[in-house]
């Protein structure tokens, strides 16, 4: 079996000679090996193995709100995550692999397991749906309504280039 396929661990010696290792999973980018860590810092040091994998998502053209109140139009990330696993971690839903989902910044949705995130994906193919369906025609009916009706110039109110 060629090297590449074996699978990967990580190792942690301390200054005593003590070694202790696990298994890296293939997904992870940082690898938390050390060696002649000083032996009491041992806990310290297993408590804070995090496996990791960023997964980026989309990125929204948002007015961020400035402390004298003037918006700030920024591109930010939305809908962004990361697989985790946390194998010493005190709670023992965090020592498997779990999905932490970002909305924007720091508001986030944690420890997503599988039928999370199917429920999570079934959630967002509705909103698509109610987008598509149901706000896009109704936004396209009131322009046509305002450009009938309202009091916007004829060239400002006219139809957007993907309503024709």
């Amino acid at each position: 079996m060629p090297a590449t396929d074996q699978p990967r661990t990580w190792t942690i010696t301390t200054d005593t000679g003590f070694s202790i290792s696990g298994h890296l999973p293939p997904w992870a980018t940082d690898d938390p090996s050390e060696h002649q860590l000083p032996v009491d810092r041992l806990g310290i040091a297993l408590s804070d193995i995090n496996h990791h994998q960023e997964i980026h998502g989309q990125t929204l053209k948002l007015t961020l709100l400035t402390p004298d109140d003037q918006g700030r139009d920024d591109a930010v990330p939305v809908f962004f995550g990361s697989i985790d696993c946390d194998p010493y971690a005190t709670e023992p839903d965090l020592r498997i692999p779990i999905f932490n989902f970002h909305l924007v910044d720091d508001y986030r949705l944690e420890a997503l397991g599988p039928d999370d995130i199917t429920e999570l994906a079934t959630t967002f193919r509705a909103h698509a749906d109610l987008l598509d369906h149901h706000v896009r025609p109704a936004l396209i009916q009131a322009r046509r309504d305002w450009q009938l009706h309202g009091t916007l110039p004829r060239a400002a109110a006219g139809p957007h280039p993907s309503e024709r």
